[in-house]
């Protein structure tokens, strides 16, 4: 269990913090490491119920589809593809086996939901001007 805390001398409008990303794979012994996607551009938003990543994340990883499910949101209700992934937070914990939703945001590589948010303590704070972020698992 880790602690991961990003502090801000300003007001900051999103959390965003390190990450990375493999396929969903069993370790074992005298098994080859799976290919791992680190990324500084991984957004938390407790607003989406689940994890998004990139398309440049699945292209990286030569990920294979997992799953299809129906997503809504403010342009409507659409198909996406989801995909299996290990994911290592900023605080070095890793959440395995998380059906990570296709996104065709670029704006970021992974967009952190509440399928993982709920699984720890998470505080923001804008006090006095400066933000803090702590996510605690």
């Amino acid at each position: 269990m880790g602690t991961y805390t990003k502090k801000h001398d300003y007001r900051a409008d999103a959390i965003v913090t390190p990450i990375a990303v493999c396929e969903a794979t069993t370790f074992a012994e005298g098994r080859n490491m799976p290919k791992i996607f680190h990324s500084q551009k991984a957004i938390w938003d407790t607003g989406a119920t689940n994890t998004l990543i990139s398309r440049k994340v699945v292209d990286f990883l030569n990920l294979s589809p997992y799953n299809n499910v129906l997503v809504s949101d403010n342009k409507g209700v659409t198909k996406a593809e989801t995909y299996l992934v290990h994911v290592v937070l900023p605080t070095k914990d890793m959440v395995s086996n998380i059906e990570a939703i296709l996104t065709d945001n670029e704006d970021y590589d992974v967009l952190i939901g509440m399928d993982i948010i709920n699984l720890g303590e998470f505080l923001f704070s804008n006090k006095n001007g400066k933000s803090e972020f702590t996510f605690t698992v």
